[in-house]
C-alpha cells in the first residue's frame, strides 16, 4: 500500500471514487456557471432597461447613435520629397435612448461563465488558500472538503483542465494538496 500512496496508483475503487469525484465538481462548477451567468444576465437586462441619469424604466429605446472611429496617418519625406498615406475607419454601435431626460447610455453586454472558468477560479482560490496570502480562498476549499473531494481527484482534475493557470498547475502538486485535502490512500 505504501508504493502505491508513494507513487500515486490508485486500484480500480480508487479510480472509479476519483472519477466519480471528478464528475462531482464538475456538475457543481456547472450549477455556479449557470448561477452566475444568470446573474450577469439580470444585471445587463436591469441596466439596459433602466436609465441611469433620471431612473425612468419606460420610454427607453434603442438607437444607433454612438459613432466609433479610429485612424492611421503615416509618412516618409526625405530630401523634401514623399508622401502622406493615411486610413479610417468609423463605425456605429447601438445605444439605449431615454426619451423623458434625453440621456443615452451604451447597452450592457450579457458575460457568460463557463464550467472551465469555474474551475480555473476555484483551483486559483486553493492556491491562494494553502498559500494564506487572503481569506478569500477559503470558502472554495470549505465547500470541496464538505463534499468529501480527495486531494487525488482534484489532482487529477487539474491535469485534465487546459484552462488552469500555469502557475497554479506548478504550485498545486499532490504533496500541497494533501496539506489541506485528505488523500485517498488514507481513507480507503
Amino acid at each position: 500500500m505504501n508504493l502505491r500512496k508513494t507513487f500515486n496508483i490508485p486500484t480500480k475503487k480508487q479510480k472509479t471514487l476519483i472519477n466519480k469525484e471528478i464528475e462531482l465538481i464538475e456538475a457543481l462548477a456547472e450549477k455556479e456557471a449557470a448561477r452566475l451567468t444568470e446573474r450577469n444576465r439580470e444585471y445587463a437586462r436591469n441596466s439596459n432597461n433602466k436609465c441611469p441619469n433620471c431612473g425612468a424604466t419606460e420610454n427607453i429605446v434603442n438607437k444607433i447613435q454612438h459613432v466609433k472611429g479610429e485612424g492611421r496617418v503615416s509618412g516618409s519625406f526625405i530630401f523634401g520629397t514623399g508622401g502622406v498615406y493615411g486610413s479610417s475607419h468609423v463605425d456605429t454601435s447601438e445605444v439605449r435612448h431615454c426619451n423623458t431626460c434625453g440621456n443615452q447610455w451604451k447597452t450592457q453586454e450579457t458575460d457568460y461563465t463557463y464550467k472551465k472558468d469555474v474551475i480555473k477560479d476555484w483551483m486559483y482560490n486553493i492556491e491562494i488558500h494553502i498559500e494564506k496570502e487572503y481569506s478569500f480562498g477559503t470558502e472554495t476549499a470549505e465547500m470541496l472538503q464538505d463534499k468529501g473531494i480527495h486531494a487525488e481527484s482534484i489532482y487529477k482534475l487539474i491535469g485534465l483542465n487546459d484552462c488552469v493557470y500555469n502557475s497554479t498547475k506548478e504550485f498545486l502538486t499532490l504533496k500541497t494538496l494533501k496539506t489541506v485535502f485528505k488523500s485517498i490512500y488514507v481513507t480507503q
